[in-house]
């Protein structure tokens, strides 16, 4: 297949990349064709059979008005004008994969894809906007997938590959009360959902890309510690969090706890369920 993918430079699309080696040829999307800086846009996703959109700039950030306006563009605006170029062409792909986040949901009680629990700050207002763009795509008649990834764990990126080193030297710690939901996926069972994903034609709108056995935070770190062979025993005050982060501490100090309901209705096999389990495997790739 011939398959678009935006944020191309990422954790995620590069691990799809890896995955896939020579199987599928892949068309990068540029940051300047995203945001319509430069043509060609339309021309690349009308030779594409599946287009996956994964950009989005870093939410764990102090937010300033400007980064919050990145944050925003970069996944809205972004969204928009794929979705505008899709419309414009003249061949549409077969599916339409847009990244999104479980950010949405409100914490302190476990939700699948049915849940409305939702909170009440700006995380909601841009996975709202980013999620209403992408499902404008359903009237072109392309299947539309909306993947609301929960944090992702692997050796070569993301969160795992920044604590690394603090676990190592002792200082890794609980966030905040310890309490919030920590819903993670190991990032091979990601790429392996995106790929039952696009396989399965069936396969269509909202799917939570998380683990099936959440935990908390304070759960994750103990974990970790233990199967790094290294203390954690250190507390970073939520108000701390606050003075580094500002606003964007909510980023770290909530949570929620997701159930991946509809993949596992349609029967997808993770590998890594437990948090245990996924944290053994990256730490023990990592040793190696």
């Amino acid at each position: 297949m011939n398959i678009a993918i935006t944020g191309s430079t990422g954790f995620v699309a590069g691990a799809l990349k890896d995955h896939w080696g020579e199987k599928h040829h892949i068309i990068n999307i540029s940051r300047e064709e995203l945001y319509g800086k430069k043509q060609g846009l339309r021309e690349k996703l009308e030779n594409a059979d599946v287009v996956i959109h994964l950009a989005g700039k870093p939410i764990i950030t102090r937010w300033t008005k400007k980064a919050k306006r990145g944050m925003f563009e970069s996944r809205v605006i972004t969204t928009r004008n794929i979705v505008e170029a899709l419309k414009e062409g003249k061949k549409k792909p077969g599916a339409f994969l847009c990244a999104s986040a479980i950010g949405i949901y409100d914490d302190g009680v476990v939700q699948d894809e049915q849940g409305k629990m939702f909170v009440s700050n700006f995380l909601r207002d841009i996975i709202e906007g980013w999620e209403g763009e992408a499902r404008k795509a359903e009237k072109t008649g392309i299947r539309t997938v909306i993947m609301r990834f929960g944090l992702i764990l692997g050796r070569n990126g993301g969160l795992m590959k920044k604590l690394r080193t603090p676990f190592l030297i002792g200082m890794g710690g609980i966030i905040g009360s310890g309490k919030q939901g920590c819903s993670f996926i190991h990032i091979n069972d990601l790429v392996r959902a995106v790929e039952f994903i696009i396989q399965r034609k069936k396969s269509a709108g909202l799917y939570n890309i998380t683990a099936p056995g959440p935990v908390n935070n304070r759960e994750f770190t103990k974990t970790l510690g233990r199967i790094m062979k290294r203390p954690a025993r250190l507390r970073f005050p939520s108000l701390l969090l606050r003075l580094v982060f500002s606003e964007g501490s909510i980023a770290l100090t909530k949570g929620q706890k997701v159930i991946p309901g509809k993949l596992i209705k349609e029967g997808f096999i993770f590998k890594f369920p437990t948090i245990e389990k996924t944290l053994s495997d990256i730490v023990e790739s990592n040793n190696e």
